[in-house]
């Protein structure tokens, strides 16, 4: 992953498959729902 693909889903401008939510909260050591913004 490159860092402006990871720069645009922290902004919002881009979404990812559950894959990505997984592997990034596995990288960050969290739940994956604490990476979900429920407002949306």
């Amino acid at each position: 992953m490159t860092q402006n693909y990871l720069s645009e889903i922290e902004n919002g401008k881009r979404g990812g498959d559950v894959a990505l939510w997984l592997r990034l909260a596995r990288a960050l050591e969290l739940p994956v729902e604490s990476l979900i913004d429920e407002g949306d």
